[in-house]
């Protein structure tokens, strides 16, 4: 039964981003979490009783905080392939190192507090360089721009 209402659901069918669902998915897993260890105290559990609890929860928001860590990660991967920014390399036989991570749910591998913090570094670096670039170039047009008006000016001027 449960299954069926989790596949009805209408959040499930909403047109919405992948993260917003998975985050409304982790809160909806918080509030179960919350109500049943509530439950739980009332009747009197033993500390075993809530440490299943914690554990169910535990492998619920795992698996749904390293989706979210997968996304965040491949979305900032992509900026930095358009804008020809160095990642760090992806280990291959350890399960992480200082800048990557590989999910124990999914498998999937996620860049790390650290490795987010190098790659936004890095790309903000590039950004602002070729914000610089531009503005050097718009200087030399604008000159430009303003040298054509006072000829074309002169131009009139002269031959009236």
């Amino acid at each position: 039964m449960r299954t069926l209402l989790r596949r009805l659901h209408p959040v499930r069918w909403l047109p919405m981003p992948k993260t917003w669902r998975l985050r409304w998915y982790l809160a909806r897993a918080n509030r179960s979490y919350d109500r049943e260890v509530k439950k739980a105290r009332q009747k009197g559990a033993t500390r075993d009783a809530l440490e299943g609890i914690q554990q169910g929860w535990w492998a619920d928001t795992d698996e749904l905080n390293e989706e979210l860590e997968e996304l965040r990660t491949r979305r900032l991967l992509r900026q930095a392939y358009r804008l020809d920014v160095p990642v760090p390399l992806r280990p291959i036989e350890q399960q992480h190192n200082e800048f990557w991570e590989q999910g124990h749910m999914t498998g999937s591998w996620y860049l790390t507090t650290a490795g987010i913090n190098k790659v936004r570094t890095d790309i903000r670096t590039e950004i602002r360089a070729r914000q610089e670039t531009r503005a050097y170039w718009l200087r030399w047009v604008a000159a430009i721009t303003g040298l054509v008006g006072a000829l074309t000016g002169l131009v009139a001027v002269l031959s009236k």
